[in-house]
């Protein structure tokens, strides 16, 4: 199994961990496939970016993630103000099955696509 390399915990807020974060992941051959990005128009004309794709570092297994970030306008274009990633939970048909087996009423559920 992978080692999350953005593990669940308190937020980063300064600067410099999280830089040495970055570099503390490695990358190397890299490769992203992006399967949606959503945006939409915010307060004081920045942009809201959501973006769902799937990651391989390392020519590890692909891996689902999804980011959300604010472009903030400024004078000669925008900036990333905040910036959220995160890699999704990896669920199987039956994870899903074992949930569902005792739910009243559950319906066929099927793989995700």
């Amino acid at each position: 199994m992978n080692k999350d390399p953005f593990p669940t915990g308190p937020p980063r807020c300064v600067d410099q961990e999280i830089h040495q974060t970055i570099l503390q992941i490695g990358f190397q051959d890299c490769k992203v496939f992006i399967h949606s990005v959503d945006a939409q128009a915010s307060a004081a004309g920045g942009i809201i970016i959501q973006v769902i794709g799937e990651m391989s570092n390392r020519n590890e297994a692909w891996r689902k993630f999804v980011q959300t970030f604010f472009l903030a306008e400024q004078p000669n274009g925008y900036f990333v103000l905040n910036n959220i990633f995160r890699f999704l939970k990896e669920e199987s048909v039956e994870d899903d099955e074992n949930a569902n087996a005792g739910a009243a009423g559950s319906g066929t559920r099927r793989a995700p696509a």
